[in-house]
This record gives C-alpha cells, sequence and structure tokens, in this order.
C-alpha cells in the first residue's frame, strides 16, 4: 500500500492498525497538506448494506467539527479500496499515555473535561459513540484531546471479542442482538445486547476515567466472558482501595457513571463535563483535596481539609521543619479555546452580534424555518426574547457600540433596506435602501453601508449621506468595495472588494471624521472570499471567515486571524470547518459564530407516466461535503455533478446508480469548479473553473471518459453557468465582461466568445434551437430561492424584447428545459420543503407535478425519456451560535 495513490491521497507510511483497519499516513495533493488514511480491509466492507452504513456513520462524523473530535475529510473507494481521509494528529493515545499507577489527579481532569465536551457535542448532534476506550482518545502534543473513529464499532464483523483490543461486533446466544463495543469498556446494557443511548457512552466514560485514575480496568477478567459478566453484574474494586489520592468528589463522579441501571447513571454528559470542570478550576486554584487516611469514605473529605492540614504544619514543626502545604501554582499557560453552544434551537440560529458589555447577543432566528427575525438573549441560560415582528428576512444584525440600537438587513422582494431599532424595543427605521453589512461608526453617530460599489456614512436620522471610499486600484485591478467596518479607535477601515470571483480584505488608514489616510492594502489572498468580520478590541486587527462554496450548497469555511500589522492569515483552529457569521465582543473577552452544518446529497427519482412524481428519491451520490448540480447524460445512462469530497471542487461522473465512480477534473480549485453539462452527443462535458493565480473562473471542456481538459475562454471577467447549443456547435455562458452580465458564447472547438445579449441568468436553449430561455426581474431572496419571471427570446434574433411566461420563486440553479417543458423546484416558505414544476415552453400556468420533502439545493436535470430526475438535498442542515470564552 505505501507508494500507492487513492485517488489524490499518496500513501506514504504505516502509522497504526486496529480491528477496523489500517491507519496510514497520506499527502492530500490537491490541498498540500498530510492526512490520516483509514483504509478498511475487503471483508468489512463486502456487502452493500455494510458499506453504506460505513458511508452513513463517516457523514455523521464528520459534521460534528469540534476541536476535541477528529475530523473527517473524505470517505471513498478507489480501484476497490475503501478508505477514510481524517486530520492527521501528531500525538499518543490515552492508552499509551496511562502509566502504571494511573495519571495525576490534575492531569486526569485536564483531559477528562476535553473528553466530555466532544462527546457532548456528539450526543447534542444525536451520535452514540458506543466505543469510547483509551486507544480511541488521542493526547496530541500540545495536550488537546482528540476522539476517534465515532460510530466505526458498527462495521465490526461477527467474531467474538477474545481480547480488550480492537473494536468488535459479538451475536450473542440469545439472539437477542447484536453486542457492538469493546469488551472491557461496554456498558452492560451493551454487553446484553440492548438497545443503547448516550447513557452507555456515560458508563464507557466511567470506566476510562477509572483506568486514567488507577491505572487498571475495572471490569477486566480472564475470558472475555467473563469480563461481560462482570459488567453486567459486579462492582469495580472501590477507587479509595486502588488510588487513595483520589479526591472524594471524583470518586463520587465515577461511581455514578458506572451505575449498572442507566436511570440512575449521569443523565447527560455535559452535567458530567460541568462537575469536572468545578473540580478541575479547584485543582488548579489548589482547593481540590484527597480523602486523608482513616477518613471514612461517606464522609466528604474537603470538609476536613483544614484540619487535616493543620495537623501536617504541627507535625512539621515538630520535627524542625516548615514545609509549604499549599500546591505550587500552575504554570501560566494560554487557555485551551473551547466552543459551546450558546443557541441549539430549532431551525437556523445566525449572525451574532455582541451588546458592549458583551452579555447580550442579538441574532436572526426563524424558529419554523423561512423568514428570520431579530431576537436577543443574555449569555448564559434563560430563553431569548424576540425583537422584531417582521414579514421578511432580517439578517447580519450589528449592536451599536453605545448599546442603544440593533442594526440589520431587511430582504425584501423588491431589494432591500438598513433598519435600526432600539436594542430595548420600539418603532423601526430605515436607514438605507441597500442591502447586506452595514456596521457602525465608533461613535455610533454613523452606519457605514454599500451601495453601487461605494461604501457610505449613513446618519441616524436619514439626512445625507457621505462617500467614504469607492473603487481604487490594486496593481492594475480595481476591486470595488462591498462592505467595511471602521476599527474601535476610529483609525482603520476594513474593507471586502470584490475582484473577479474574490472578495478579499483591505485594510485602509483613517483620518480625522474618517476621512482616508493613505491606499488600501491588501490583507488577503486576492482569491479569497470573506464572508464576515469583525474588529478585535485592541484595533489590532480582525477575526474573519474565509468562505469556500455557498454554505447552503455544502460548501465549507474556517476561521482565521488577520493582523493590520501584515503577515500570513492565521486559521483558527477551534472553530472547526464550517464557522460562518461571527462577531468579537468589545468587552469580557468573547467570541460568538454561527457553526453551519450542510451535508448536501444527490438523489434520484422516478416520474410516472402521468408525467408526475412517483415515491421517494433513491441516494445516488454521497460523501461528508458537498454533492449538488447533477445532470443526466442525453442517454440516461450515466450523470455527472460536482463535489468537494476530494477536498476541492471538481466534476465526477459516475453510472446512473452512483456506481464506478471517477473524478473527471483536477483543477485542485476550491471554490470555482463545477455546473458541469453534457454535450449533447454525451462525449463532452463543459464546465466553469477558476485556474490557479485566476480570479475568476473560465469555461472548459473535457472528454466524459476522461483525459485532459481544454479551456475555451480566457478574459479578467467571470465566465459561469455554461450549456450547450442544441446542435453542440457553441456554449454559451453567463459573463459581465465589458459590463453588465449579459449572455455570451463561444464555439465548442475553440475561438473568440461573442454577446449574445443582455439575459442574465439564461437557463438553456430549446431542444429545437429556435428560443433561449431565461430568468428576468429576478427579486430579493429566501436564502435558497428567487422571485423571478420566467422569459424567453428568440435565438434567431435575441433583440427582440424577452416574452414574459410565468413568474415563480424558483431554487437558484434548479432549473432545465426540456422537450416537455421547464421544470423547476420552487421552496417552501419554511425552505423545509420544495415543490417540482413544469411550465410549457410557450407559457402559461405552472403544473404542480410532485413534492421533495427536504431542503433541497442547486440543481435539477430530467432524463431525456422524461421518466427519472436528479435532484440535490441538504441532508443535514443546521446552524447554532457557538460561544467561545477567554478569547483574546
Amino acid at each position: 500500500m505505501i507508494g500507492r495513490r487513492l485517488l489524490h491521497y499518496e500513501v506514504t507510511e504505516k502509522i497504526g492498525e486496529g480491528g477496523m483497519g489500517i491507519v496510514y499516513k497520506g499527502r492530500d495533493t490537491h490541498l498540500d497538506r498530510f492526512v490520516a488514511l483509514k483504509v478498511l480491509p475487503p471483508d468489512r466492507v463486502s456487502s452493500d448494506e455494510r458499506l453504506r452504513r460505513f458511508v452513513q456513520e463517516a457523514k455523521a462524523a464528520s459534521a460534528l467539527n469540534h476541536p476535541n473530535i477528529i475530523t473527517v475529510h473524505d470517505v471513498a473507494t478507489d480501484a476497490g479500496t475503501t478508505f477514510m481521509a481524517m486530520e492527521l494528529v501528531s500525538g499518543r493515545t490515552i492508552e499509551e499515555v496511562i502509566p502504571r499507577q494511573g495519571l495525576p489527579i490534575g492531569r486526569v481532569l485536564a483531559l477528562a473535561v476535553q473528553i466530555a465536551d466532544g462527546l457532548a457535542a456528539a450526543h447534542r448532534a444525536g451520535i452514540v459513540h458506543r466505543d469510547l476506550k483509551p486507544g480511541n482518545v488521542m493526547v496530541t502534543d500540545d495536550g488537546r484531546v482528540k476522539i476517534l473513529d465515532f460510530g466505526l464499532a458498527k462495521l465490526g464483523d461477527a467474531a467474538f471479542a477474545m481480547s480488550e483490543g480492537p473494536t468488535r461486533t459479538a451475536t450473542p446466544g440469545t439472539g437477542e442482538g447484536l453486542i457492538v463495543g469493546t469488551v472491557g469498556y461496554m456498558s452492560p446494557e451493551q454487553a446484553e445486547g440492548r438497545p443503547v443511548d448516550t447513557r452507555s457512552d456515560i458508563f464507557s466514560f466511567g470506566v476510562l476515567l477509572y483506568e486514567m485514575v488507577t491505572g487498571r480496568k475495572p471490569f477486566t477478567r480472564d475470558t472475555a466472558l467473563k469480563t461481560l459478566a462482570a459488567i453486567v453484574s459486579e462492582a469495580p474494586p472501590p477507587i479509595a482501595d486502588v488510588a487513595p489520592g483520589c479526591p472524594y468528589d471524583l470518586q463520587r463522579l465515577i461511581d455514578r457513571c458506572l451505575r449498572k441501571d442507566p436511570d440512575r447513571r449521569w443523565q447527560h454528559v455535559q452535567d458530567v463535563r460541568i462537575a469536572l470542570l468545578e473540580m478541575k478550576e479547584e485543582s488548579d486554584s489548589g482547593t481540590l483535596a484527597a480523602p486523608a487516611s482513616g477518613v471514612v469514605a461517606a464522609t466528604r473529605a474537603r470538609s476536613r481539609w483544614p484540619y487535616v492540614a493543620g495537623a501536617a504544619v504541627l507535625v512539621a514543626a515538630a520535627g524542625g521543619g516548615w514545609f509549604l502545604l499549599r500546591p505550587a501554582a500552575p504554570k501560566a499557560t494560554a487557555p485551551v479555546l473551547q466552543p459551546v453552544p450558546l443557541t441549539s434551537y430549532e431551525g437556523d440560529e445566525r449572525d451574532p452580534a455582541f451588546s458592549p458589555d458583551g452579555n447580550q447577543i442579538a441574532f436572526s432566528w426563524g424558529p419554523e424555518g423561512g423568514v428570520t427575525n431579530t431576537y436577543i438573549k443574555l449569555v448564559g441560560p434563560g430563553d431569548p426574547i424576540r425583537l422584531t415582528h417582521s414579514p421578511y428576512s432580517e439578517r447580519e444584525n450589528q449592536w451599536s457600540p453605545d448599546g442603544k440600537w440593533i442594526a440589520f438587513d431587511s430582504r425584501r422582494d423588491n431589494g432591500g433596506v438598513i433598519i435600526v431599532v432600539p436594542a430595548l424595543g420600539g418603532p423601526e427605521r430605515v436607514v438605507s435602501t441597500t442591502t447586506w453589512r452595514a456596521t457602525w461608526t465608533p461613535d455610533s453617530r454613523f452606519l457605514v453601508v454599500p451601495d453601487g460599489g461605494s461604501l457610505y456614512l449613513a446618519p441616524l436620522d436619514g439626512s445625507e449621506r457621505h462617500v467614504l471610499m469607492g473603487p481604487f486600484d490594486d496593481h492594475g485591478v480595481h476591486p470595488v468595495p462591498q462592505a467595511g467596518a471602521i476599527s474601535p479607535d476610529g483609525r482603520t477601515l476594513v474593507v471586502a472588494a470584490s475582484a473577479g470571483t474574490g472578495l478579499p480584505l483591505y485594510f485602509v488608514p483613517l483620518g480625522d471624521h474618517y476621512q482616508t489616510a493613505g491606499p488600501p492594502r491588501r490583507a488577503t489572498p486576492a482569491d479569497w472570499n470573506l464572508s464576515s468580520w469583525s474588529w478585535t478590541p485592541d484595533n489590532a486587527g480582525v477575526i474573519a471567515i474565509r468562505a469556500i462554496g455557498n454554505p447552503n450548497q455544502g460548501g465549507a469555511s474556517a476561521m482565521y486571524r488577520i493582523a493590520v500589522a501584515g503577515g500570513e492569515p492565521q486559521r483558527l483552529d477551534f472553530a472547526g470547518d464550517n464557522p460562518w457569521f461571527l462577531d468579537v465582543a468589545r468587552s469580557g473577552h468573547r467570541l460568538a459564530y454561527t457553526q453551519l452544518r450542510r451535508d448536501v446529497n444527490i438523489y434520484r427519482a422516478e416520474l410516472g407516466a402521468d408525467g408526475r412524481l412517483r415515491g421517494d428519491g433513491t441516494l445516488v451520490a454521497a460523501s461528508s461535503r458537498r454533492e449538488s448540480q447533477a445532470v443526466w447524460s442525453p442517454d440516461g445512462s450515466r450523470i455527472a455533478f460536482s463535489s468537494n469530497r476530494s477536498g476541492s471542487n471538481e466534476i465526477w461522473v459516475a453510472d446512473r446508480d452512483g456506481s464506478n465512480l471517477v473524478q473527471l477534473t483536477t483543477s485542485a480549485n476550491l471554490d470555482g469548479t463545477g455546473s458541469p453539462a453534457w454535450s449533447p452527443d454525451g462525449t463532452s462535458v463543459a464546465y466553469m473553473a477558476r485556474p490557479a493565480g485566476a480570479l475568476a473562473t473560465d469555461i472548459y471542456t473535457v472528454p466524459a471518459a476522461g483525459g485532459a481538459a481544454r479551456r475555451l475562454t480566457d478574459d479578467p471577467a467571470p465566465d459561469t453557468a455554461p450549456f450547450w447549443s442544441h446542435d453542440g456547435a457553441s456554449i454559451y455562458f453567463t459573463s459581465n465582461r465589458g459590463g453588465p452580465w449579459a449572455l455570451w458564447k463561444v464555439a465548442a472547438a475553440g475561438g473568440p466568445a461573442v454577446r449574445v445579449g443582455s439575459y442574465a441568468p439564461a437557463i438553456g436553449e430549446s431542444p429545437d434551437g429556435h428560443w433561449l430561455y431565461l430568468l428576468t426581474n429576478v427579486r430579493g431572496t429566501l436564502e435558497l430561492g428567487v422571485l423571478a419571471d420566467f422569459a424567453r427570446v428568440p435565438s434567431s434574433d435575441t433583440d427582440q424584447p424577452p416574452k414574459i411566461l410565468a413568474e415563480d420563486r424558483v431554487v437558484q440553479g434548479a432549473v432545465t428545459v426540456t422537450s416537455r417543458g421547464l421544470y423547476y423546484l420552487s421552496p417552501s416558505e419554511s425552505l423545509k420543503s420544495a415543490t417540482l414544476r413544469r411550465l410549457a415552453l410557450d407559457g402559461g400556468a405552472p403544473v404542480t407535478i410532485g413534492t421533495i420533502p427536504k431542503t433541497v439545493s442547486a440543481g435539477l436535470s430530467i432524463s431525456s425519456d422524461g421518466r427519472s430526475i436528479l435532484y440535490s438535498t441538504c441532508d443535514q442542515c443546521a446552524a447554532d451560535i457557538m460561544l467561545v470564552e477567554n478569547f483574546r
């Protein structure tokens, strides 16, 4: 295996082996990083059912994105080898860390708090580990815990576990069910093959804690059967007998974890975490005491500590020596940042904004999905209070520095407006008829608002606004400001300015009265897209989110610290792979961000003879990342789609059932490759991609059977959304080269591109080539959908005004032209389902032909025989606000 290549991963060396497979170190050639590759033996995935279960479990694990849980990057099969690509962690397992006599109590508590935090995150996501043990918990070189192998125990074979080592699945003779887990660390209900829930993990956690404290396994016997019997019916040796120095409170906590009856255990691991955290704080301060010799176990040792300590001092004095009984102060270390959920409600909670004192937070929330309003919540316990009651979605909250106002943008069908409302509630006031990311000046007198490619200072009273800055020069490129924020001291402006398909950040010095006092300096690579940012209170820089793709379609993101003084942006790993909207408190050392989970997969569904949708969809392509924009080949035997399962967005092809999967492109492009379109003869696939080092996407074709890609356009402006002419001679695309967005086309054989007309976005050409179909008068947004007019124009005379066919709300990118009409997906108001509709080629009332009971994403394709459709759904869609304390 060493030296072999699995997709774009080079296998370099073997680093471990267990019952579930062999782990290798590998290099991701796309992103130039090292990963861990877990290769599963063929007998572990010998059936479709086991492979399906493995993929589902890997997807669940990848969605956790917690600093104490190993990150799963990818799961795939290459040439018959099924493997999982994971975060490569440098360190040792707890199994290797625990000495014979157990770990020091301070070390136990430091590790245990992190394990409990990771488990709590998994349990909140509805995932039970089922195989928590020392070998599945890694400790990194800097002391951070990483929990491994979530859910992999379900893949174990049917052989009985005769040792304490690899994970096994046993079939008990009674036939009650499967015993899943590792002998010695199972809960009683696991050992008996009964159903398990999160409390089973709490028992296993107790076994792990017992071993960390004592250095011994509490239930191990000389055979696996005897060990199982001990788990079910025997009590472990008292910790006080094995490790007399263990604090009484910790003994009680472990004992409660190990109760045989799940109803008598701790019911939530978050409660265990809080108890451990309090013990750790006492341990760090020297106030956590171990029971003294001779103290009855039922007596709280802590209450006796002053008397024991006093006696020890007297003895020391009588011996002629004085001893410092108080433990030495721990070394000062940077706190390990642990994000915890601040909200975890039904629906998506986004756009956090701190009050000036950092004790309250405003956020956007739609409890039923769809329209979001502004809510306020205390940092801590308590329910949120609804501040606004609007029929329009409200986003991008910003709390004024003086604490009096909250600004947000209201997204309406005819555009949008910036509104301010008193923080305690009251009448709303429109400040600006622009949308997206208004921010406050430090004196709370103005809002910085974007409009028409410039930034303005808009007074709260609605009076005349003043230009803050407009387009500027960046080495021959002229970025257009899209949003900006002024530092707390008023001396620096950070600007997000569009250049090609990128949205990098620039720092601009300011003088008195917020006047620019020097040229902008770019602080991030030009091709980065920054979606959210917030100044640090010390004015040293901003914390920002880099977006990779559309989050609502499964894209990824990462958090960075970007310094005004310069230097490379520094990634903040505690936020994981999917933070999106953030805010840094002006005081209190707090940071909040939205953690998005968007797992998008492709489904196939059938249409009956009557043209209506029949039954539920069948999963065709899935991973822990994004699969979308699926399209049928002309003969209906294959599909092409866009996916970032390999770490970068690429075009993939597969048979109609998802088998024989092949990566067609290797552009290593993070956020540009997509929109595949088959040629009418099925021999080529057109797509858009941003070449390395370029700021914008171009149009390419690649042989459907594999081979070298061919670049058809080369322009500084973005060329997007390609589709073929009916005869395969040309490829249409949308671009803003030379001015406003318009429809262009280029010969499939190559040559100069020509402008067709001012149609954007265009949908496609009619099968007979007589018409071009497009969306016009596109208005507003419902996150995944737009309200637009369907229209057509003769392809032979594009100067004619488009004919309006119908009006409806459409999922972006989920519309296709066929000989039977225009098919499209229209999202529900809650966004939790979508309606499949058909519009006749010459117009009329749209016909509803079925409902998809899930949140849909970009992509819709109808097979040439009109009997099958491909579409994408967001199988895991959630957004919670995470809180980080002690952020500096």
